[in-house]
């Protein structure tokens, strides 16, 4: 009788975490290795002043982070969500450059709860029956 020790090979395979996962992959690193080649280059012209404070002010914003976001989910194939934050960012993003002034309790809850309503009288409508 012959035993076989599936223990050795699966223990290397479970030992790789997600951060050596993303490591490995080799466009990942490359991508990820060349933004932040180009945000080290844009952060050291702004420290000498080659670029305007008003630029780099929105370029290194949370609007900024959150179109990134965005963008990773539609790279990585999750599309509806990706481009849903996206464009969250982007709406933001113009909103805080044309200096609009919004309030969020006076407009934009208003409209989230709308949207929620949206969101579930479309499910309902589209639900199958079991």
């Amino acid at each position: 009788m012959e035993i076989i020790n599936d223990k050795k090979d699966g223990a290397t395979e479970g030992a790789k975490t997600s951060a050596e996962a993303i490591v490995n992959n080799k466009m990942t690193a490359i991508w990820g290795g060349g933004a932040l080649i180009v945000c080290g280059a844009l952060w050291l012209c702004h420290n000498y002043g080659l670029l305007s404070p008003l630029f780099f002010d929105h370029l290194f914003s949370w609007q900024s982070l959150v179109i990134i976001c965005g963008l990773w989910l539609v790279a990585t194939r999750e599309y509806v969500w990706g481009s849903i934050i996206t464009a969250v960012g982007i709406t933001f993003l113009v909103i805080d450059i044309c200096g609009i002034c919004i309030s969020f309790t006076k407009l934009v809850l208003p409209i989230l709860f709308m949207a929620a309503g949206v969101a579930l009288v479309v499910a309902a409508l589209t639900r199958k029956k079991s």
